[in-house]
């Protein structure tokens, strides 16, 4: 996927849209927003990703743990319409290509995305120093609907907190 292409995607999800208020999730949309604006110089680019850093570094160095804890916790119009029994079949095809471009994304390390934007060469020389992020090999899609299969069946569940649920769920689902 071309850098222009994940931009579009991030800024383009409809079912997800919450994922955008995530700090961790806006600053990798900042991040590629200035990558995708061409910017000459490397300051603006180094300062966007050492932001997305120090602010995944907070909870994880795993982007795709991180990611897919997020993806799990989210509230959906879809998870809204699988309590009530009842998922459009317009939503479910949302549903299944945002979950696709965010396993996808789950994967994505900075030295793709460096080549991404930069194809000439996958490193940069100039921005070496920079800290990579670690990512996992899960199944998303897999994960989530495991989480809609849920739904509305465990109403004693529903007092514990998604996160304390999500997060046990994902942290077996990363190799």
């Amino acid at each position: 996927m071309k850098l222009r292409e994940w931009n579009a995607h991030l800024h383009g999800l409809v079912v997800f849209r919450a994922l955008l208020n995530d700090p961790v999730v806006a600053k990798l949309l900042d991040l590629t927003d200035r990558m995708e604006a061409g910017c000459s110089s490397y300051g603006p680019v180094c300062d966007a990703v050492a932001a997305f850093e120090a602010a995944l570094f907070e909870y994880t160095t795993n982007w795709g743990s991180y990611l897919s804890n997020a993806v799990l916790e989210a509230e959906t119009i879809c998870v809204r319409q699988a309590a009530a029994g009842q998922l459009d079949a317009l939503l479910q095809s949302a549903l299944d290509s945002e979950l696709q471009f965010l396993q996808q994304l789950c994967g994505l390390t900075l030295d793709e995305l460096f080549q991404t934007a930069y194809s000439e060469q996958a490193q940069r020389p100039e921005l070496a120093f920079l800290p990579r992020w670690q990512t996992c090999e899960l199944d998303l899609a897999a994960a989530y609907a495991q989480r809609m299969s849920e739904v509305g069946k465990k109403r004693a569940m529903a007092c514990l907190q998604s996160t304390m649920y999500s997060r046990w769920r994902t942290a077996s689902l990363c190799r």
